[in-house]
């Protein structure tokens, strides 16, 4: 009994010096007391913040390479584009280079518009089924309506009209006028009403050609869609 309670006041002296020790010497004894867990801390954000500026490094360089070689990709599609260089031996080497922006550079913003890309060249060779596959994966993969996913709306689209699924193609051109509502809207209906005259449904046509007229008088398509509302108005 004695021994618990000399331990007691010994506790009791020990707190009554640590109150009146100033707020530095607190701080250098609460310090030298743990330094333990402080070594393991420092150590802790030490090896957190290598990792972590590793990884940012790696994450700069390979953004870095991805664009070299998108922009090596995008020279040579370029070409296939001119009238003199144009055919299908120049879209394949451009559809190589974007492949392997995509395997090889998965995480970065340019494996995404790669895709675009690969859809295009297989587009442009004719193989309908591989662009729709392109355009699919990166509409599902994107997040907002951006310059690239009207291309790859547009390409998909295009895809499904070269294969003759009209239908298909519709659902496409509505589904990303619901989802942007503004970007080459008189565009896609356009190409609405047209898929609806191949399929002969002079009515739906006529009235995606009217909302041209209505809505966008400035639209290129704005004529040509006159003269089809009058020519199926005429027709009773």
């Amino acid at each position: 009994m004695v021994r618990q309670i000399k331990k007691t006041k010994a506790k009791k002296t020990e707190k009554i010096k640590f109150g009146q020790l100033t707020r530095s010497q607190e701080i250098f004894y609460f310090v030298e007391k743990n330094q333990q867990a402080f070594i393991y801390a420092v150590l802790a954000i030490v090896v957190i913040g290598s990792i972590a500026g590793g990884f940012w490094y790696f994450r700069s360089q390979s953004e870095k390479s991805a664009a070299g070689r998108f922009s090596d990709a995008l020279n040579v599609y370029w070409q296939s584009e001119e009238p003199s260089k144009a055919g299908v031996d120049t879209y394949s080497r451009a559809l190589q280079i974007f492949q392997s922006v995509i395997h090889e550079y998965p995480n970065t913003k340019y494996a995404g518009w790669s895709l675009i890309y690969e859809g295009n060249c297989y587009l442009s060779i004719g193989n309908y089924g591989k662009a729709i596959e392109s355009y699919e994966k990166y509409i599902k993969e994107g997040k907002d309506p951006d310059l690239f996913a009207i291309d790859a709306y547009r390409g998909l689209g295009y895809a499904f009209i070269e294969e003759g699924k009209y239908p298909e193609a519709i659902k496409i051109y509505k589904d990303f006028i619901k989802k942007d509502g503004k970007s080459l809207n008189d565009t896609f209906l356009w190409d609405i009403g047209w898929c609806y005259e191949k399929l002969g449904d002079l009515k739906s046509a006529k009235e995606f050609y009217k909302k041209i007229v209505d809505r966008y008088p400035n639209s290129v398509h704005k004529s040509e869609a006159e003269k089809k509302v009058k020519a199926f108005e005429s027709l009773g």
